[in-house]
């Protein structure tokens, strides 16, 4: 499942361990811990008032740890594309002894986001109010897989809409069982005016609906 090749274990200017990819580090290849601790500054920002939140990538694990002490109620659930890279970030998260490890939450692997779809514990995460921050270094080394997996996880591919449609069973009453499985062949990403389309007959004159249309109007 590792999808990266030459991966090589150094060490930073300051002394911390780190990973480099075919000779370019993931992280700062001075002091890592303090760029882990202005990403994370960052990343609260977006995760904002969600106690859940979905890292994509595991990096060196530093920034885990930056953003479990600036937030340390937070359910951090983070997805790694190699399998080399998950392992070097739980050995890191591990070496903090002050810490149990289990509050830097899981890493799961995954090359692909159809990988993902089974997995109970993702499911857990999916149904709680979540934010999806991302590794900046790995971001840039591999740009497709990670907007894939932002993708998947914010419900704009058929796969994730439908896996977050059933764990809203109440929103998924008022579709369409045909307007659903026809999604499959849309290409673009579903939007608002794709969920528009989606409500059955029945479900026009419900207060859900007209919940949606004042939602519709602010948006579209």
């Amino acid at each position: 499942m590792n999808e990266m090749s030459g991966v090589t274990r150094e060490l930073a200017r300051n002394g911390q361990p780190i990973v480099k990819i075919d000779g370019r580090s993931i992280v700062s290849s001075f002091d890592p811990m303090k760029e882990a601790k202005a990403w994370a500054e960052s990343a609260v920002k977006e995760i904002a008032d969600r106690d859940t939140v979905i890292v994509l990538g595991a990096g060196c694990g530093y920034h885990l740890i930056a953003l479990h002490e600036l937030r340390p109620s937070l359910n951090i659930l983070t997805i790694e594309a190699s399998d080399e890279i998950a392992t070097f970030a739980r050995e890191q998260l591990a070496s903090n002894n002050e810490v149990d490890p289990r509050v830097y939450g899981e890493i799961l692997v995954a090359a692909r986001p159809i990988e993902l779809t089974e997995n109970l514990l993702l499911r857990d995460f999916m149904a709680n109010r979540y934010a999806v921050v991302t590794h900046a270094g790995l971001a840039q080394m591999r740009a497709e897989w990670t907007q894939e997996m932002a993708k998947f996880l914010t419900g704009r591919d058929y796969l994730s809409f439908l896996l977050q449609l059933r764990m809203r069973p109440e929103l998924h009453a008022l579709f369409d069982e045909e307007k659903i499985a026809q999604l499959q062949m849309q290409s673009g990403p579903i939007s608002i005016l794709t969920i528009r389309s989606l409500f059955s007959a029945q479900a026009q004159s419900s207060r859900e609906r007209r919940l949606w249309r004042v939602l519709e109007e602010l948006i579209v």
